[in-house]
């Protein structure tokens, strides 16, 4: 929690003006199958889109299912209280379902998204295993497979209509646990037939078709999986540059994991509350590649010889949200 304070507070003095408000929206899926990744991956994934991510004015929305799909948290992040607030709510939460309505949840997240009262551009991620596991009673039983289906289609369709940015972490799950929905028992009678009727089933390769999104698989985790959930460029800054004159150059490099071509411009570099970045840096990002930014920058007259860790916050201004936006250069 330390590292988000110093952004936050940068963020709030307008250093991130050039990024537009965005309505970020999570959709988790609590069913018990996510267990085995929920408080080390899924809960840090999140405080790293909060910490890193968002900016100021941003509003996170937080949406879960299981059974059922419901709404957690919706919070415009303008402090630091407010990152609080949304790590404790989401540390409440607990991957119990016994089932899994991934098409209900689809539907769900549509009409949500789509009745937001504001007309920021929304980025939605999905954070699930794929598996649509429904609880008795569902509109979109198992053994209705054209049923369930159809409306999993025409709910990603519709999300694909909308032109809104949709992101898919895929988790594992174990086939053969997952081959029917658990059923205690002691169930009653219409839980144990429903459980018998049909095998769970994984929608998300079609799913991605419809949604135009691709998958990031899960596969263990790892310090760039939130760039890759959001498709945000990660900012490589140097630790030391050892000897350097009063003017030098921070050789800087950004890692793009989008497919498509995109412009970065480097517009400013903070150092105790003052612009040290001779002029701006523009660079063009190719697809899934790494691109060199060389930033120029210039200390104060007054500066003394020594060593010094600078606390660097570089601006952006561009919409790709490139973090991190904070580091600390030894010289």
């Amino acid at each position: 929690m330390k590292r988000v304070f110093p952004t936050l507070v940068l963020l709030l003095v307008g250093l991130s003006a050039a990024a537009a408000p965005l309505d970020f929206i999570v959709l988790l899926d609590v069913s018990e199958s996510m267990f085995p990744y929920f408080d080390r991956t899924v809960t840090f994934l999140i405080r790293d889109i909060l910490e890193e991510h968002l900016r100021a004015g941003d509003r996170f929305h937080l949406l879960s299912f299981a059974n059922v799909p419901e709404v957690e948290l919706t919070r415009t992040i303008s402090s630091r209280e407010d990152v609080e607030d949304v790590l404790a709510r989401i540390l409440l939460l607990q991957p119990l379902g016994r089932y899994t309505d991934l098409v209900a949840a689809l539907k769900f997240l549509h009409t949500y998204a789509a009745q937001t009262p504001t007309a920021a551009p929304k980025k939605i991620l999905i954070l699930t295993d794929g598996v649509h596991d429904p609880p008795p009673g569902s509109r979109f039983p198992l053994d209705e497979a054209e049923t369930f289906r159809s409306a999993a289609e025409e709910a990603a369709r519709d999300i694909r209509r909308e032109g809104w940015e949709v992101h898919v972490v895929e988790f594992p799950t174990d086939d053969a646990e997952r081959s029917a929905p658990s059923v205690a028992a002691d169930a009653p009678a219409d839980d144990q037939r429903a459980g018998a009727e049909s095998p769970a089933e994984n929608l998300l390769r079609e799913l991605s078709k419809d949604l135009d999104a691709s998958i990031v698989p899960y596969a263990g985790g790892g310090d760039l999986l939130s760039h890759r959930a959001v498709g945000a460029p990660e900012l490589e800054i140097p630790s030391d540059l050892g000897r350097v004159g009063r003017r030098f150059t921070i050789p800087l490099r950004v890692r793009h994991f989008g497919d498509e071509a995109a412009l970065a411009k480097l517009s400013g570099i903070s150092w105790n509350g003052a612009d040290i970045l001779v002029a701006p840096v523009t660079a063009t990002l190719r697809p899934a590649s790494s691109t060199r930014l060389k930033a120029r920058v210039v200390l104060p007259d007054s500066i003394d010889y020594g060593t010094y860790d600078l606390k660097l916050y570089f601006e952006f201004s561009d919409a790709l949200r490139i973090f991190p936006l904070t580091g600390v250069v030894r010289i």
